[in-house]
């Protein structure tokens, strides 16, 4: 899936390396958290393409493999990667609703 991934790629290899954030938009805890999905991406690059993965599968419709994919994250890369996308996140709020329905086919939770 990763391959097609039209979302990463530019921001990859575009990416200079540097993030400009103005800290007064976020407060401590939110920075520490940006920070946290930072050194995740930076240590763990493989997780870019899962989120790749996970945003195809989502735009796919298929919900076996946004949580297949969603599951091969630790619960710490996960709690890394889940921040608001007005404070850095890398997944759309309409994703992140996606990432919290599980099984769903009619939109409703089954957990």
């Amino acid at each position: 899936m990763a391959e097609s991934c039209v979302w990463c790629r530019p921001m990859v290899e575009d990416w200079s390396g540097t993030v400009e954030v103005e800290k007064s938009l976020l407060d401590a805890s939110q920075f520490a958290r940006l920070l946290a999905q930072s050194k995740l991406l930076r240590e763990e690059p493989w997780v870019m393409v899962t989120i790749c993965d996970i945003k195809d599968a989502i735009n796919n419709g298929d919900n076996m493999g946004k949580e297949e994919a969603w599951a091969e994250l630790e619960v710490e890369q996960q709690q890394a990667l889940w921040l608001a996308p007005k404070f850095g996140g890398l997944f759309t709020t309409e994703e992140r609703k996606q990432l919290r329905l599980k099984g769903s086919k009619d939109g409703h939770e089954t957990d």
